[in-house]
């Protein structure tokens, strides 16, 4: 198969998984739903992907690599970057799957090795775990920030590694 080829394949079956995506919880999504809306054989589908863990990971991959100010506002204003993430077409997707636990796992964990691919930043695992801490505050303070709105203050205590104060 021809490089043209093989990318036009690549991307009928990522648009399809992205509309499906956005009208079903991945962990309901199969391989056979995936072919049958394509209309891209299910034996070709293999040949391009594993599994629709192996899909979800190079769909990732592919939206982070389309938004080129991702990555460089990743680096320094981690909560800011991912709000962009929300406001693009990604955002009807995240609010369909924001409540399946299977999803989000393997984005973060994809989208943690797409960055450590990209970034190329031996510190970049030690900033993660600074990004998740703030996470898990904000989670055990009840989320009373929102991540995409409010994504200022949640830099803030990333740049800064001290967290506000509060009435808990």
């Amino acid at each position: 198969m021809t490089d043209m080829r093989r990318e036009r394949t690549d991307i009928v079956i990522f648009d399809t998984f992205a509309d499906l995506l956005k009208k079903k919880r991945f962990s309901e999504i199969t391989m056979i739903e995936i072919s049958r809306e394509s209309f891209v054989h299910r034996n070709t589908i293999y040949k391009h992907f594993l599994d629709k863990y192996d899909l979800l990971g190079k769909f990732m991959d592919r939206e982070i690599s389309n938004h080129e100010d991702f990555l460089s506002e990743f680096e320094n204003r981690p909560f800011k970057a991912v709000a962009g993430l929300f406001d693009s077409n990604l955002q009807p997707i995240i609010e369909k799957q924001q409540f399946d636990t299977e999803f989000t796992r393997l984005v973060e964990e994809s989208g943690a090795r797409v960055l450590y691919n990209k970034i190329k930043d031996p510190n970049l695992l030690w900033n993660l775990g600074n990004i998740y801490s703030v996470i898990m505050w904000n989670q055990l303070h009840g989320n009373k920030l929102d991540i995409i709105d409010d994504f200022e203050e949640l830099d803030r205590i990333y740049q800064t590694k001290k967290f506000p104060k509060t009435d808990d």
